[in-house]
């Protein structure tokens, strides 16, 4: 059975890297874009894709946490384990931190179809980092958990 549990714990984690893959696709496009509807479409399309990516995260962690459980992993010794949950969690918290509030700043910026869009504004808010940092820290942090994963470092 522990490898079913492997299975749906990768399955989760490609499934999540396949809908967040979407908002990070997003993220970097926004860098270039500046016409109000294209901006308004693409923060539509990554905001469509939180739903399933925290479904597929769900699975990934309840699946993950399990496998660890049927091994003994959590309490003998495999601290790799841990280490990867607490990446997850300080990634997944810098990330929000980071990505969030651009996030609704650029929706209330661009607002619904029809509505006038300051160019100038736009362009400073949709060139500012945040996003950018946020993006490049979570790829980081995926490389690290999946170090992790592969090696079992200690």
């Amino acid at each position: 059975m522990h490898l079913w549990w492997v299975y749906l714990h990768i399955l989760g984690a490609l499934l999540f890297m396949l809908a967040h893959g979407a908002s990070a696709a997003v993220v970097f496009r926004l860098r270039r874009e500046r016409d109000p509807d294209a901006v308004r479409t693409l923060l539509r399309l990554s905001q469509l894709t939180v739903g399933p990516a925290y479904l597929a995260l769900a699975v990934l962690l309840i699946a993950g946490i399990w496998a660890g459980i049927e091994i003994g992993a959590w309490t003998g010794g495999r601290w790799w384990l841990w280490a990867s949950v607490g990446v997850l969690v300080l990634v997944l918290g810098a990330m929000y931190t980071l990505l969030t509030p651009t996030l609704i700043r650029w929706r209330e910026l661009v607002g619904d179809a029809g509505t006038g869009v300051d160019a100038t504004e736009l362009d400073v808010e949709l060139s500012k980092p945040g996003p950018m940092m946020g993006a490049s820290l979570g790829l980081v942090g995926i490389l690290v958990i999946l170090w992790l994963m592969v090696f079992k470092p200690f």
